[in-house]
């Protein structure tokens, strides 16, 4: 079931998705307090006696919201009693205000830098009609713009990936992982018509955590695209999928931050479509929903503080 259209399902006849885009609104201000946006999700959560400024929406969020260690987000796990019974269409109503469930289309017509982010292949290849749909005047009005797709060797799960596509590529021989499957719907979808480089971390090249390998996550990516690349004093269209737009913008951020990327007059754009996926043998009933919304926003928040003048 398309995950846009299921939660229409659940609501029934309350529209959630506006027809104009909407771009991501951050959770704090620089001073650390709250914005509205932040405030109107904590009442909705009935937690906002707890919380009273970056700090303590981050910590509640980390400690209550945040998926368990080495869980992919379309894994099932239980947030427990802490929600209010009857918060749903409230809690997505605060995700959209926080522009985390609409389309966001680029706000200019060239740049030079074109990043997309990894994900399972049904994502990837709404990234890939993102490209063709949304970017034929930026790429043509700047032939100069090179094209980077990061992606971790994350091996295809058939709950959320084609097994089309997994057949496809172990039958030649191919490790069935995220990196040749964004190749594959890269060559798919785009032929050869525009010129793309994958870069990609595997399992071997991040540390390892608590024992166990750490999977590669974006700022694994990002800093490889980045060791590996010259990108400075530039304009980068980045592109993902919400609701992890603000996410992805806000790791990409800070380690652009970290290079000094936006002192040498560089600039960030992170775009995408609403995610409408179809996942195969995956279906999100209301609390998984609630808990891949509220997990970004975690992750939103712990990227989010790093931006708060210490």
């Amino acid at each position: 079931m398309k995950i846009s259209n299921l939660i229409k399902v659940i609501l029934g006849s309350i529209m959630l998705f506006q027809a104009l885009p909407v771009k991501a609104r951050p959770l704090f201000f620089d001073d650390g307090s709250l914005t509205d946006e932040a405030i109107d999700l904590c009442k909705v959560l009935k937690i906002d006696d707890k919380i009273t400024d970056a700090r303590s929406f981050n910590d509640f969020f980390q400690k209550n919201f945040l998926r368990p260690k080495m869980f992919e987000r379309w894994y099932d796990y239980d947030l427990g009693s802490i929600l209010p019974i009857d918060a749903f269409p409230n809690i997505v109503t605060a995700c959209r205000n926080l522009g985390m469930l609409d389309n966001v289309l680029p706000s200019k017509t060239s740049y030079d830098c074109v990043i997309l982010f990894g994900s399972n292949t049904v994502t990837m290849g709404k990234i890939c009609d993102f490209v063709k749909n949304e970017l034929g005047n930026v790429l043509k009005n700047n032939h100069e713009t090179k094209i980077f797709f990061l992606t971790g060797d994350r091996p295809l799960d058939a709950r959320v990936d084609s097994k089309q596509i997994v057949k496809y590529l172990t039958k030649r021989g191919i490790p069935a992982t995220e990196t040749e499957a964004a190749k594959l719907i890269w060559k798919k979808n785009m032929g050869k018509r525009l010129k793309c480089t994958f870069v990609s971390v595997s399992f071997n090249e991040v540390n390892k955590n608590n024992g166990e390998l750490k999977r590669p996550n974006t700022r694994d990516t990002v800093k490889k695209l980045l060791a590996n690349y010259s990108i400075s004093a530039c304009d980068i269209l980045a592109i993902s999928i919400n609701p992890f737009i603000p996410y992805q913008d806000n790791v990409l951020r800070n380690v652009l931050i970290e290079q000094g990327f936006f002192t040498d007059g560089g600039t960030l754009e992170t775009v995408g479509y609403t995610s409408n996926e179809k996942l195969p043998s995956m279906v999100l009933d209301q609390r998984h929903v609630i808990n891949i919304l509220l997990d970004t926003i975690a992750r939103c928040a712990f990227e989010e503080i790093k931006h708060i003048n210490k």
